[in-house]
């Protein structure tokens, strides 16, 4: 068996210290860092989700970092994110339907 073989890595946002920007010019945004090299076996990647909320300055871009980051981005309308993605579901279909 190969020792060397990457294990997966299974994180819940849950279980993410939540940090948060909320400056004129930084912008206003949340994350959640599900993988990067503090807090899990890997290295030269950074990924998580980004709360951003609709209306807010867009956080500034140019920043750098050792390590890529992957970001996955919510915009929140309402106070459940999971909402948005419900909605975004449902119009599909409507589109769907009306484009036959």
């Amino acid at each position: 068996m190969n020792e060397h073989k990457p294990k997966p890595i299974f994180r819940h946002v849950e279980d993410c210290e939540t940090q948060e920007w909320n400056h004129p010019q930084r912008g206003n945004v949340k994350w959640w860092e599900l993988i990067n090299g503090d807090i899990t076996s890997t290295t030269g990647i950074m990924m998580g989700i980004a709360d951003v909320p609709v209306g807010a300055p867009s956080p500034k871009r140019g920043h750098t970092h050792d390590a890529e980051e992957v970001y996955v981005l919510l915009l929140t309308l309402f106070k459940n994110p999971f909402v948005i993605l419900f909605m975004q579901v449902l119009l599909l279909k409507r589109n769907r339907k009306s484009s036959r």
